[in-house]
């Protein structure tokens, strides 16, 4: 043997040299390595240290140390061991086990006789040594390692492993990410020194000098690509088995190389400019790293480009010394803008995606597809792309008979392929800063929709899982608008529901819709209309116009004015003094102190403009006996006012009445500067009358302050209603029309007071007469709340025998004459407690309902009870034929009462009784005479007035102007609406159908004829359907309930006016509210009491025309016929503007750059022109978490940022967002993102951190937060604080601040009054169930659990966990050292690796292929030899290793000296692919 020959290292097939574990051995005797050598000389495991090596003449796979080409040929045959005898174990002695199998084949004995090696378990006492040897010890290492690397269980956690996990930052949640984290990602993707990738840089930065040199550019540019690329493995394979060294896995570790070389580009500039303006010469590559990776799939690419600087050492014209890459967006930007989009990637500090990942990081993260599951999914993709080369590589092994095979690297080994996906920070950041700079493109989009119709609605639910702080929700409520397209136009991550956070979007909308050049909104859909609606028309002035409010008095005759009381409007001075004087004549020159006073009803007319004071037009006045209208708005001063006028006006003989009249007399004193009537104001008994305080005490209302409408209407059974202006009617010329308003208004007023002048006044202490009155009507008060009403009992017995307790024991109370006995018939505080009973009202009610009390609680009560606003209208269900004893008496009184209304949820998916109807609901516009063709007989409504006439020349014209009248009546009557802020169907239906049993048998019929209730079809489009139907026998009502999807997109329906629908509503709700259960009649009537309640508001928003359809306004689209020839329509809101599903891309700054290139180029677009080019609008939208309001954080103490309006090209970092190319994956706390977002100087976050809990804690009580007034009970304790006084407090401690406190738990951010509302109110249900707790009987019925809970016998010894990095005793090894196979058997040959040659031990062995037979069907055995036939192998342990006779393979041999061997099947079993068995 040559000496020189390398000494092969003892390791299992194809183990790469200097891998595995690292080791920490000092040289004994053998002579250091060279670490660069590629080739390290080692010892064969059976020969003894001191051995030398055999000499193998002939053919050998060991080549000389020489640097080959990237492409060329590889040694696949490194560190393989070289034996010249029968190999042994170093340990035993003992004869391999393939020395005896070779030995069968050939027939001739082992040249060595070796002792048989003592049992399995046992250690001779001869063999033992003090000592072992360096050789020995690194066999013994391998060994260790091969265990390990083959242990099944070796993929489980072995308990060794330091996590990167902290119990104090789980229960502190500590906030930010670690800096270095997204770093060290990116830094791990870089190619390591002398690995295969950088091998490839190297080869390819000379290839690419050279070419330069050549050819004046590379290659790839000649051939018209960016890319350098390596073969595919298939021709990388095939070439590679023709070379010296044989195949070799690291052809198939070489990755494309984008190569981006700016100035050798078409169309790039001849030199490229620096920020200062000067030239910028080429400085070479890169060296570290050559080339960046870029993420990709299916397997990653690289990056390699070149440097430019601003050279500040050139003799002429220096630089400045700055330096840029060929990919930095200053360089990218001097291209042409064809070249531009062509660089493939966007770069962040160490690393890089390509654009393909990004997109489809956009497409999936919106569709609830997040990071996380995109990381894996792209390490799942390159993970297969690299097992499928691995796959290629050992079949191309096995077809090509390669022996001796490297083995292929595994995915992360960074020295071969070299795989790194990239992490979910790592993703997470590069879409956060792509989205933070196109933000602006996206909102600019959203702000040019139109928004003709608008839904808004809030919702609850899913912000329960997302953006939380140490697990405290940052919003509790997400603000959505969609327009009639169902498009996204407004979007609000909120505090609350309240609509106070959401004023600033829609005042952005409105400058939006202006900007865009839409048409206003004209409708409106919420799901609370009644609450909404004045802060919708205060933001919006397009929701008011035409709109006459429907309250409950809208119904009533209208207000007439005696046509015999004459009327005056006067507008010049001597006019005016004129028409006065004639008043203080009527009114007799009543003098200032006179005891006889005159009355006079008084009303103004205002208005006040924009940036003006506000100014008095009109004074309108009533007398018993005239109207008279003095027009002022040119009397500015007080030497304006004639003496007349104001002698009437300051007179305290003359008492004004009116609605509001202080108010009205306080305007009136500063317009025209008569401070005289402040001064009659405030006297002990000024001569005014206000009509809401008067209505109040005669009964008619409780609350006095209550408008002219509703007075008109309570007191005297008459509509009035303002007609429609428009804006400042009073300063200029009035129309007849508004004179006439001016004229009734104050007739109104007088007419008021007139009547309730008649009647008896209430709420007064009783009268002697009356206290002793039997029946008189009383109300009986405790300090100023009613708590009971009742009726006077008289005569008496002078006492009264009270019930006291549950045994009817009873307590004589006496009646004094200070005293009184009534009858208690309506308790309006149940839990009011009596002084003299010792009760509570409700168990006086209940036990006798006779109250002994002192007279002077007791106030007079009218017949009619008062109403408490004005705006409910009471709906009682007519009484059951047999009431069951447990029903509750359904009575107006008790639901007028009742302000408890249910929250307004989404719909509840069980409800699938009413998703058959409804899931297409749409409203649709019908012309009067369709709606009451639906309601009315058919030949009532399909008679033509003027059919009979033949033609309209026929016609009469008496006749013909008849009609044309009541047709502008109708048309009058379409102008106005009841109000353009509706109710939405599906909110409506919810709030009562969530109120009722699912599980009654009549629910799924109501929920049904509900929705048939509230819309109705379209004749024609009914009848075309149904003619359909019946030619395929198909069953209208089958269709109704089971396909009313299908039906509602092909018929149109509408919801009738107010007066149609609540009849049919009413009728529906009687027939239904009583309806008993047939399956369990325990559940009663099918409407509850909270259902009950709910009928009533629900019949007041119809009522108020809040659900009806819009007049005058199209809610259907017309999209085409189907199949059946039946007209196809697209409901508001339904799909969007196509009603098909979009296809296409969303990055609409490409859709409006292309079509500015095509207007340009004089050609059209491939694709429609957009209705406006969003991207190129500037706009003040903004979407998702808004700026906080500048109102309200001035009111609250909080420091805002000024928010920037961008107006010219978005740019984002100094670069502008169209052309970068560079993301930043910098960590960003939670914290820096809301208070940029927020746009303030801290972030508005709720209470969550310890040094919060404790502040709040500290100061929630103090006497500065209380409310005065009423106190509530502890549960409520809440209601005592003001929290907006709190709120500024706050706010003025996190100014004052420290600003070097970074850590999150120490600081104080700023709050809003619900923040810290929210948080009291959890410390108060947290103190709650620490009483309910710690009280007597309960902590007494818990002491036992407790000291259960708290003993220390509550602590066991578990059994430790089980570490799988040791196979548990009992269990058989199944490696194959176990077995004592030694380490360098080849598993494919079944044979040791030997050198082929005359002086090889087994000249005349061929090493059989290998066939990968999968299961099934099981492979059957051959005969080891002709004529016997080897021992059977266990199925179930490991690989079956079965060879057949060599003619059962004819393949022609592809290497010099190869031959044709016979094959051998390995297959696989149940247990670990990695692991080998051989049964002896």
């Amino acid at each position: 043997m040559d000496s020189n020959a390398p000494k092969p290292k003892a390791t299992h097939g194809g183990k790469r040299a200097g891998s595995g574990r690292k080791k920490k051995l000092p040289t004994l005797g053998n002579p250091p390595e060279n670490p660069n050598s590629r080739h390290r000389n080692t010892v064969p495991p059976s020969a003894p240290p001191s051995a030398p090596p055999s000499a193998h003449p002939g053919p050998s796979h060991v080549q000389p140390e020489s640097v080959a080409p990237f492409f060329g040929p590889y040694n696949t045959h490194e560190g393989r061991p070289v034996v010249n005898q029968t190999a042994t174990f170093a340990s035993t002695g003992r004869p391999a086990f393939w020395s005896s199998v070779w030995h069968r084949q050939s027939g001739e004995a082992p040249s060595t006789a070796q002792p048989e090696s003592p049992q399995r378990g046992s250690v001779p006492t001869n063999v033992y040594q003090p000592h072992i040897s360096l050789a020995e010890f690194e066999k013994l290492t391998e060994q260790l390692q091969f265990i390990d690397e083959n242990d099944e269980y070796g993929d489980i956690a072995s308990g060794d492993k330091v996590i990167n996990d902290s119990l104090v930052d789980a229960i502190l949640e500590a906030s930010g990410t670690n800096p270095t984290a997204m770093e060290t990602d990116s830094g791990t993707a870089e190619a390591e020194n002398d690995s295969v990738l950088q091998k490839q840089f190297i080869d390819l930065k000379a290839k690419l000098t050279r070419e330069i040199t050549e050819y004046g550019s590379p290659l790839c540019y000649l051939r018209g690509d960016f890319y350098d690329r390596p073969p595919h493995p298939v021709f990388a394979i095939h070439r590679s088995t023709a070379s010296n060294t044989g195949l070799d896995p690291a052809h198939l570790y070489a990755r494309d190389v984008f190569i981006w070389i700016p100035s050798l580009l078409p169309g790039a500039p001849e030199r490229f400019k620096c920020d200062c303006g000067k030239p910028l010469s080429r400085n070479g590559c890169n060296d570290n790293p050559i080339a960046r990776r870029v993420r990709a799939l299916p397997a990653d690419f690289f990056l390699l480009t070149n440097r430019f600087v601003c050279n500040p050492r050139r003799s002429t014209n220096p630089g400045c010394g700055k330096s840029y890459q060929g990919s930095d967006p200053h360089i990218i930007a001097q291209l042409p803008s064809f070249v531009q989009p062509a660089f493939p990637a966007y770069i962040s500090a160490r690393g890089a995606v390509s654009k393909t990942i990004m997109h489809l990081m956009c497409n999936t993260f919106a569709t609830r597809f997040g990071p996380s599951p995109f990381s894996e999914m792209v390490s799942e993709v390159q993970h297969r792309h690299h097992a499928e080369g691995e796959l290629m590589y050992l079949a191309a092994v096995i077809f090509y008979g390669q022996r001796g095979c490297k083995q292929f690297s595994s995915f992360e080994d960074r020295q071969g392929y070299a795989g790194s996906p990239p992490s979910v920070g790592y993703v997470k950041g590069l879409f956060t800063d792509f989205v933070s700079a196109h933000r602006i493109y996206i909102e600019r989009d959203i702000s040019s929709l139109p928004l003709t119709i608008a839904k808004a609605d809030h919702t609850f639910h899913y912000l329960k899982y997302i953006g939380r702080l140490k697990g405290e929700p940052i919003f509790s409520a997400a603000y959505n608008i969609l327009n009639e397209h169902e498009e996204l136009r407004g979007h609000s991550m909120t505090q609350s529901k309240s609509l106070s956070f959401v004023q600033d979007l829609w005042d952005r909308i409105q400058g939006g819709l202006k900007n865009s050049n839409h048409p206003p909104t004209q409708v409106l859909y919420t799901d609370s209309p009644q609450t909404e609606r004045s802060f919708h028309e205060s933001i919006n002035i397009s929701l008011t116009k035409n709109v006459v409010p429907v309250t409950q008095y809208t119904d009533l005759p209208p207000l007439t004015r005696n046509p015999d009381t004459p009327t005056t409007l006067v507008s010049n001075s001597m006019d005016i003094e004129d028409t006065a004087n004639s008043l203080l004549e009527e009114l007799g020159h009543v003098p200032s102190s006179s005891s006889q006073l005159h009355v006079v009803a008084l009303s103004i007319k205002t208005e006040q403009r924009p940036g003006e004071s506000l100014r008095l037009d009109m004074i309108q006045l009533r007398t018993a006996n005239q109207i008279c209208v003095f027009k002022v708005t040119d009397l500015t001063t007080r030497s304006d006012v004639l003496p007349s006028l104001r002698a009437i006006l300051t007179n305290p003989a003359i008492i004004k009445i009116g609605h509001s009249i202080c108010r009205t007399l306080e305007v009136i004193s500063e317009a025209l500067s008569l401070p005289e009537i402040d001064i009659v104001l405030k006297t002990r008994n000024p001569p005014i009358l206000d009509l809401g305080k008067y209505a109040k005490l005669k009964g008619v209302f409780e609350n006095p302050s209550i408008s002219l409408v509703a007075l008109a209407g309570a007191v005297l059974k008459m509509s009035f209603i303002a007609p429609q202006f428009q804006p400042y009617p009073w300063s200029g010329t009035t129309s007849l029309l508004q004179n006439d308003f001016l004229f009734s208004e104050v007739d109104c007023v007088w007419q008021i007071y007139l009547s309730l002048l008649t009647r008896n006044s209430v709420g007064l202490l009783l009268q002697s007469i009356q206290a002793v009155t039997d029946g008189q009507r009383v109300t009986l008060v405790q300090a100023c709340k009613p708590v009971a009403e009742g009726l006077i009992v008289a005569p008496h017995q002078g006492f009264l025998n009270a019930v006291m307790d549950d045994q009817a024991h009873t307590k004589k109370i006496n009646i004094t004459p200070s005293r009184s006995l009534i009858r208690i018939s309506k308790v309006l505080v149940p839990g009011a407690v009596h002084a003299l009973h010792g009760q509570t009202m409700e168990w006086i009610f209940n036990h006798g309902a006779h109250a002994v009390v002192t007279t002077s609680q007791l106030h007079t009560r009218g017949e009619i009870p008062p109403t408490a606003d004005g705006s409910l209208r009471m709906f009682a269900f007519p009484t059951p034929p047999t009431p069951s004893d447990d029903d509750t008496n359904f009575s107006t009184s008790y639901v007028a009462q009742s302000s408890h209304v249910p929250e307004l949820e989404d719909w509840d998916p069980d409800l699938d009784g009413y998703s058959d109807d409804d899931s297409d609901a749409g409203p649709n516009i019908y012309s009067q005479r369709m709606v009451s063709e639906m309601d009315s007989e058919p030949a009532q409504i399909e008679v033509d007035p003027l059919a009979s006439y033949g033609s309209e020349q026929n016609v009469p014209v008496d006749v013909l102007m008849a009609n044309l009248n009541s047709t502008f009546e109708l048309l009058r009557q379409s102008e106005t609406l009841p109000s353009r802020v509706l109710d939405d169907a599906f909110h409506y239906m919810d709030r009562l159908l969530r109120l009722l049993s699912k599980k009654h048998s009549a629910f799924k019929a109501f929920a049904h004829d509900f929705s048939e209730a509230i819309f109705i079809r379209d004749r024609s489009d009914t009848l075309a359907v149904r003619a359909v139907l019946e030619k395929n026998d198909v069953s209208w009502e089958y269709a109704k309930r089971a396909k009313g999807d299908a039906l509602n997109r092909r018929i149109r329906r509408y919801i009738p006016e107010r007066g149609v629908l609540l009849k049919r509503l009413e009728t529906l709700f009687n027939v239904y509210a009583d309806i008993e259960c047939s399956v369990k009649k325990s559940r009663g009537a099918f409407f509850s009491n909270e259902a009950r309640e709910m009928v009533v508001h629900l019949l007041d928003t119809v009522r108020k025309g809040y659900l009806s359809d819009p007049v005058g306004i199209s809610l259907y689209y017309l999209m085409g016929k189907d199949r059946d020839r039946l007209n196809v329509y697209r409901t508001v809101g339904f799909h969007n503007r196509t009603g098909e599903k979009f296809r296409g891309h969303f990055d609409i700054w490409i859709r409006d750059y292309i079509v500015e290139l095509a207007v340009a180029a004089g050609v059209k677009p491939s694709f429609p022109l957009p209705r406006v080019l969003s991207t190129r609008i500037a706009t003040s939208g903004s979407i998702g978490i808004l700026p906080i309001s500048k109102t309200l954080a001035g009111n609250l103490n909080i420091t805002t940022l000024p928010t920037p309006l961008i107006t010219g090209i978005p740019h984002h970092r100094d670069t502008p967002v169209h052309a970068m190319t560079r993301l930043s994956t910098k960590p960003i706390s939670t914290y820096q993102y809301l208070q940029r977002r927020q746009r303030v100087l801290t972030a508005v976050v709720p209470v969550h951190t310890h040094q919060e809990y404790i502040m709040f804690k500290a100061n929630i009580n103090r006497h500065e937060f209380r409310k005065g007034g009423k106190n509530y009970p502890p549960h409520e304790r809440w209601k005592n604080v003001d929290f907006e006084k709190f709120a500024q407090w706050w706010n003025l401690q996190v100014n004052l601040q420290s600003r070097t406190i970074t850590d999150s738990n120490l600081r104080l951010y700023y709050k809003l009054p619900q923040h810290l509302e929210t948080h009291h109110k959890k410390t108060i249900l947290w103190s709650s169930e620490r009483s309910t707790l710690a009280a007597g009987v309960n902590f007494t019925a818990r002491k036992a659990l407790v000291e259960i809970l708290n003993s220390e016998d509550n602590f066991v010894d578990v059994l430790p966990a089980i570490s799988f990095s040791v196979i548990p005793d009992g269990e058989q090894d199944l490696s194959t050292a176990s077995l004592n196979i030694p380490m360098s058997f080849d598993l494919l040959s079944g044979r040791p690796d030997e050198p082929e040659g005359p002086d090889s031990p087994f000249p005349d062995f061929e090493p059989p292929p290998v066939i990968f037979t999968p299961l099934p069907p099981p492979v059957i055995p051959t005969p080891y030899a002709p004529g016997e036939t080897p021992p059977p192998l266990d199925p179930d342990e490991g690989f079956e290793v079965f060879t057949a006779p060599p003619t059962q393979v004819q393949r022609q041999p592809l290497l010099p000296g190869a031959s044709t061997p016979a094959p051998m099947t390995l297959k696989s079993s149940k247990r670990c692919a990695s692991h080998v068995s051989v049964k002896k």
